[in-house]
């Protein structure tokens, strides 16, 4: 049997059984997983305070980074799901997709600015595991871009095989 347990509540228990360890590494920097999850949370508080709620749909529009990561964490921790924005595609398509997913913010560098210097308390956030975890689109080929949404169970379900494999 697979956990019950949504994606961010894996990593946070993760986090706690090892916070001093490596969680992400670019580069010359190594990020803890306790640094990790710090940051997340000052992030999910953020996203709080602009309205994210369970049910949400936020845009990241981050290039590949550890604060990228940081934010599909904090996404995930306001029981919202994340739709990749790759900063590369034609404005045009990009438009297309987050009025299409009815995303009501779209998370870029500027944002990173604005987070609060501590992490805010939150509420331990109970998600079934069918809850929207992540909106990607295909790549359009056969006409117009859709939207495939990924819940949490089949992240979880696949994260176990890969654990369960390698």
């Amino acid at each position: 049997p697979y956990p019950d347990t949504p994606l961010h509540a894996l990593f946070e228990a993760q986090a706690a059984r090892t916070p001093a360890a490596t969680a992400l590494l670019a580069g010359d920097v190594r990020l803890s997983y306790a640094a990790l999850n710090e940051r997340a949370d000052r992030m999910a508080g953020y996203l709080r305070g602009r309205g994210v709620r369970p049910g949400s749909v936020v845009g990241v529009s981050l290039p590949r980074s550890l604060d990228q990561i940081a934010a599909l964490l904090a996404i995930l921790k306001t029981g919202a799901a994340y739709l990749p924005l790759d900063p590369a595609y034609p404005p045009q398509r990009l438009q297309e997709m987050v009025a299409d997913a009815g995303a009501g913010l779209v998370l870029g560098p500027a944002d990173l600015s604005d987070l609060p210097a501590a992490a805010p308390g939150h509420a331990d956030l109970r998600l079934p595991l069918d809850a929207p975890a992540c909106l990607l689109y295909t790549s359009g080929s056969a006409g117009l871009p859709k939207g495939v949404l990924a819940t949490h169970r089949g992240a979880v379900n696949h994260c176990q095989w890969l654990w369960e494999t390698y």
